[in-house]
């Protein structure tokens, strides 16, 4: 099976200023080896072409190096990072106020038979549990 071929012609003239510029890049490229014939060179420059024109990939997805993926990744990481920064501070408060006790409920302060009075006298390392906290903390022991 046969490759249907579709050339593309271009004439660049040595005599011409922008055309030499052109060449003598074209020349370096081949000698140092980044690509393997001019063809590859000539398929590389249009696919960027394109992307500059359009604003998407050319269809080519092996042809980032290194050094484009990392500036794409930190662009990437840039353009995400405040908006991560909000998520974030809006799931902090979210915790924050799910740590935060709340009032113990009226059937749990039902429930406790102890008696409510506070003022008895206590041995100085001993600390004094409010209602409250104790109510709550039975609870969660009934629980």
């Amino acid at each position: 099976m046969g490759f249907r071929e579709r050339r593309l012609g271009c004439r660049l003239y040595v005599d011409r200023q922008s055309d030499a510029n052109i060449l003598k890049k074209l020349d370096r490229m081949l000698v140092d080896g980044s690509y393997s014939n001019q063809t590859e060179l000539i398929k590389r420059g249009i696919e960027l072409a394109y992307e500059e024109v359009y604003g998407e990939e050319g269809g080519r997805s092996s042809g980032m190096s290194d050094v484009d993926i990392k500036k794409l990744a930190g662009e990437i990481a840039g353009a995400l990072k405040p908006e991560i920064e909000k998520l974030l501070v809006k799931y902090e408060v979210r915790v924050d106020t799910a740590e935060t006790p709340s009032s113990p409920t009226p059937t749990l302060a039902s429930t406790h038979d102890a008696p409510q009075d506070n003022t008895a006298s206590v041995p100085d390392d001993e600390v004094i549990i409010p209602s409250q906290t104790f109510n709550f903390l039975k609870g969660l022991n009934d629980d």
